[in-house]
């Protein structure tokens, strides 16, 4: 898997052996999408041509290795937050 420069070692570090389960957790709850999402979104990041990092993305801001290493805080922060830490601390 090409990282592009990117620590994303987060989407692959859990605390738990498994991810949860959708028989686990009531209809309703936002996890079992958030983990699918996570998933897609991993898979799309892993198989991005390298050639296209300097492309840029429907945010004028964004070029496609901003997006990525905005997805990949993002998911950092939600870490963060998980453990009860500070989201603020992650740059």
């Amino acid at each position: 898997m090409a990282t592009f420069g990117l620590k994303l070692s987060i989407m692959t570090e859990t605390t738990s052996t498994s991810p949860p389960s959708s028989t686990s957790m009531a209809d309703d709850d936002p996890r079992s999408r958030f983990a699918s999402i996570v998933t897609v979104t991993g898979d799309l990041i892993a198989t991005t041509d390298p050639t296209h990092m300097s492309y840029a993305t429907p945010c004028a801001e964004y070029t496609v290795q901003d997006l990525i290493g905005h997805l990949v805080a993002v998911l950092q922060r939600i870490a963060v937050v998980g453990r009860g830490e500070d989201p603020f601390s992650v740059p």
